[in-house]
């Protein structure tokens, strides 16, 4: 069977958190984003899209439907209305972007379509704390013998959900790491609710295989 070697790493976040991980490639951007969840520990608590950069425009694979039936009610709009000498500065930048960009649903858009092609792109996590994690893919195996993801290596805990982003977590570890800081007690005891400061690779690994495994298996 044939699958994809990925490593994601965590943007604007010290210590580095980075995690490598092998997902099965017949599968959705839907089933990628469960696989990051499990991987970085993350709690699915909110929203998600992938942002794929490529030549004349931008992809975006999102989870919610509303968004992505209002991009296209906002798209069949612009195409109707024409381009006008009297349109301000920021209705015609906001046509370019509308019309540059493409967007489709995870749970319907498959891996292969695009993961090869354009090998490296943004998984964005909570559009209020704006988790952005960069995903590379570093090989494609034709060998792989499971039918679920594998976590293979990785390094840095997760932050907790709603800790207010990069900026958030500094804070939430100076607080965590400081006796002397004026909210340590009270900023420990929220982390116990959320905070993981390590990682089970073994753990995870049979949590996917419980749960995410392919209904399914091609052989080869």
């Amino acid at each position: 069977m044939k699958a994809y070697q990925f490593l994601l790493t965590l943007d604007e976040v010290e210590p580095l958190v980075w995690r490598r991980f092998v997902i099965p490639t017949e599968t959705s951007f839907k089933r990628l984003h469960d696989t990051i969840q499990f991987v970085m520990g993350w709690q699915d608590a909110h929203l998600y899209e992938f942002d794929i950069e490529r030549e004349q425009d931008r992809l975006e694979i999102v989870e919610d439907e509303e968004m992505y039936e209002q991009h296209l009610h906002e798209q069949r709009k612009m195409k109707l209305k024409p381009q006008s000498n009297t349109d301000t500065e920021f209705e015609k930048r906001y046509r370019q972007r509308l019309m540059h960009r493409e967007m489709r649903k995870a749970r319907t858009t498959k891996l292969p379509k695009y993961v090869e092609t354009y090998n490296q792109f943004v998984y964005r996590y909570d559009y209020g704390d704006d988790w952005n994690h960069q995903l590379q893919l570093e090989k494609v195996l034709l060998d792989y013998e499971v039918g679920h993801p594998i976590l293979l290596d990785g390094a840095g805990a997760c932050p907790p959900e709603d800790v207010g982003g990069a900026r958030g977590y500094q804070d939430f570890l100076e607080a965590c790491n400081d006796p002397e800081h004026p909210e340590h007690e009270e900023i420990k005891r929220w982390g116990k609710e959320t905070y993981v400061p390590v990682f089970d690779i073994d753990f995870i690994n049979r949590l996917m295989e419980d749960l995410l495994r392919l209904k399914k298996i091609k052989a080869e």
